[in-house]
């Protein structure tokens, strides 16, 4: 495969895409984890 600018341009879209949807995911992940713990410590009390 040939290297041009677009192919290059092109890769490091797909990387830094990649990057942020897997950010984004472990953010919403996390986010979720939190507000169920929370919910679980409500019911406890």
């Amino acid at each position: 495969m040939i290297l041009t600018p677009a192919v290059a341009r092109f890769l490091r879209f797909t990387l830094t895409g990649r990057r942020y949807f897997f950010n984004g995911f472990c953010h919403h992940f996390v986010t979720t984890m939190a507000l169920l713990a929370a919910q679980r410590k409500r019911k406890a009390l």
